[in-house]
């Protein structure tokens, strides 16, 4: 208590980001005015300086080389999740940290969305859809969603269909993050 008196004054509110609950209630019992610091705290991390804009580039940059080479492998009878490492296998050696989730899906697995590789063979003319969820260089988060087709043929009236839809649409996850979606034709 004393230290946080020495620092911020006496009766002077902090903010904590994340905390148990045992801390929150023991600190609230020594008289210490807590609260919620998280939004301020992210506004904060909106601010970012010519070194870690250069960062975030970089991070964005070995996304996108990486779902190129995605892309370029994609092809019927691979499975979701051979495909799914051609992109963590790419980020990793671009020195990116790792891949948050396996969110890839191929054909009638694209729907409901949120489902994570599979051994599912992809077949001809499915559509794939993807999330990146990256940390990437720097540890600084690429989060990519696309749709591509698996050819050989190009997509029918109803995968078009649906992609114009979904172009169109942004969305929500679970997570809270907007998702935009496009999607690649071949």
């Amino acid at each position: 208590m004393s230290t946080i008196e020495g620092l911020a004054g006496k009766g002077a509110i902090v903010g904590m980001e994340r905390m148990n609950a045992g801390a929150a209630i023991s600190l609230s019992r020594q008289g210490v005015n807590l609260v919620d610091a998280q939004e301020a705290v992210e506004m904060a991390g909106c601010i970012k300086s010519d070194e870690e804009i250069k960062c975030v580039i970089a991070s964005l940059r070995a996304t996108e080389v990486a779902l190129g080479q995605l892309r370029d492998a994609i092809q019927p009878g691979i499975t979701e999740n051979e495909l799914w490492s051609v992109l963590h296998q790419s980020v990793i050696s671009q020195n990116a940290d790792y891949c948050e989730t396996r969110l890839l899906s191929s054909g009638q697995r694209t729907n409901p969305w949120f489902q994570e590789s599979a051994s599912k063979v992809i077949g001809n003319n499915e559509l794939i859809a993807l999330d990146t969820d990256v940390v990437g260089c720097h540890g600084y988060y690429s989060d990519f969603s696309r749709i591509f087709h698996s050819g050989p043929d190009r997509p029918t009236g109803s995968q078009c269909t649906l992609y114009r839809f979904r172009a169109n649409t942004f969305s929500i996850s679970g997570t809270g993050r907007l998702h935009h979606y496009r999607i690649f034709l071949f």
